[in-house]
């Protein structure tokens, strides 16, 4: 539902004539779509979704998507929005409409909702037709998940990112958008879980959901335990807890220890293929419940259990408040190749004693050739007519005298792509 929680399956696409269904993706890093050949070139793409996956929205609330689109079709087209289960229109829905579109490129936005029945979206099917119908020129697939009910819970924000791990007494609080059909309201209950039972030794807040719209705010903490939680579960009832009116459980990746690292950002974020010397910026928020006069936190790269090579680091320098924020850095020095797979973090006190010690999986590359920081135009999840084409900016780092040729081929589950058109004006770069 958020942070890494996301469903990760690759959209399914189709185009004219129903050439092929995979989703496509380059070989170095980025999502591609198919290209071949026609008279005129379309796309709907950068899509982009109100809710997360695995929402639970009342009946008739209306769930967007907006998307970037091209039009070359001399009499416009119309882009058109369904809500699928099981691979069939969803029973009972309503949308947007699909206006006439002139030709052209800009954005727009449609939106879809179920009336009543129990029923879940479990995929979007956005789709471009002629102006008069006749024709479906585009069509794509979007893996996602709604339920609908009477009443919903959506929109969870967590005031941590994942995976965090939280000092003792530290809380975990989510904000969440509800929509409650009892007229007395409802009583919203967040909860932590591990391996599929409730998570022992926590406090926690609810929260009394008014009739109607709405968002509430509740919590939840261990004191002087080390618990993992990998999941949440949020569960409405009536105000005298006497009837369920929903209940669903979310993935995470929360922990707490006796001091905490939490709210990491990566710069720039794995998986990444950067140059030597390219340094990778660590941040994160920490809390220390120790007596002694100052902390420091370190970040070091390791590769297969071992401490990465040749790797230059430099901690946070002395942290001397109980709670703040941290900035490391690591970074390759060699001159041969290197890889990081995960990211240590080290807290220890003025008498160098380690107080936590935790680990990221991360995906790094390190060498004296690299292509990084590549953005695709239009941006994935995208579909495309033949012939139309997707670019790629990028930067690049080489030592090769003589300059060296970059080439960039579309794959499909592992194999290059079919019938794709490369650019054959190949520059030589120095």
């Amino acid at each position: 539902m958020f942070g890494l929680a996301t469903d990760q399956r690759s959209p399914i696409f189709s185009r004219r004539h129903n050439h092929g269904t995979a989703g496509l993706h380059f070989l170095v890093i980025v999502p591609l779509v198919f290209i071949a050949q026609t008279t005129s070139a379309n796309y709907i793409g950068n899509i982009q979704f109100e809710f997360p996956t695995h929402s639970y929205l009342a009946f008739g609330t209306q769930a967007h998507v907006t998307f970037d689109y091209n039009i070359t079709e001399p009499g416009g087209a119309r882009i058109a929005v369904r809500p699928m289960t099981g691979g069939s229109d969803t029973p009972n829905y309503i949308h947007s409409g699909s206006g006439f579109m002139p030709a052209g490129s800009g954005s727009a936005e449609r939106w879809l909702s179920i009336t009543s029945g129990d029923v879940v979206v479990d995929h979007y099917r956005l789709a471009m037709y002629s102006y008069d119908w006749s024709e479906l020129l585009l069509e794509i697939m979007l893996p996602m998940t709604y339920y609908f009910n009477q009443n919903g819970a959506f929109n969870i924000r967590p005031s941590h990112t994942q995976p965090s791990w939280l000092g003792s007494g530290e809380q975990l609080s989510f904000e969440i958008d509800t929509e409650v059909a009892d007229p007395a309201g409802a009583m919203l209950f967040v909860r932590p879980f591990t391996a599929g039972a409730p998570t022992p030794g926590y406090s926690a807040t609810s929260a009394v959901c008014p009739y109607g719209f709405g968002t509430t705010s509740q919590h939840f903490t261990f004191n002087g335990v080390d618990r993992d939680v990998d999941h949440i579960r949020v569960m409405m009832t009536n105000i005298d807890q006497s009837v369920t009116y929903l209940e669903f459980f979310v993935p995470v990746d929360y922990h707490w220890r006796a001091h905490g690292f939490s709210n990491f950002i990566l710069s720039p974020p794995p998986p990444a293929w950067l140059p030597r010397d390219y340094p990778v910026h660590v941040y994160c928020d920490y809390v220390r419940n120790d007596p002694g006069e100052y902390i420091q936190i370190f970040a070091i790269g390791y590769f297969e259990g071992s401490i990465m090579e040749e790797q230059g680091y430099a901690n946070s320098g002395p942290l001397y408040d109980m709670t703040g924020e941290a900035e490391m850095r690591i970074r390759y020095l060699g001159d041969g190749q290197a890889e990081c797979d995960e990211i240590r973090l080290r807290m220890r006190d003025d008498a160098m004693i380690h107080l936590l010690q935790e680990q990221m999986h991360v995906e790094y590359h390190f060498g004296q050739h690299a292509i990084y920081n590549i953005v695709t135009t239009p941006p994935a999840p995208t579909v495309l007519s033949h012939d139309e084409r997707v670019y790629l900016d990028f930067e690049y780092t080489t030592i090769e005298a003589g300059g060296v040729r970059i080439f960039v081929y579309p794959y499909t589950d592992g194999e290059q792509s079919p019938d794709y058109v490369e650019t054959r004006r190949m520059t030589l770069i120095r």
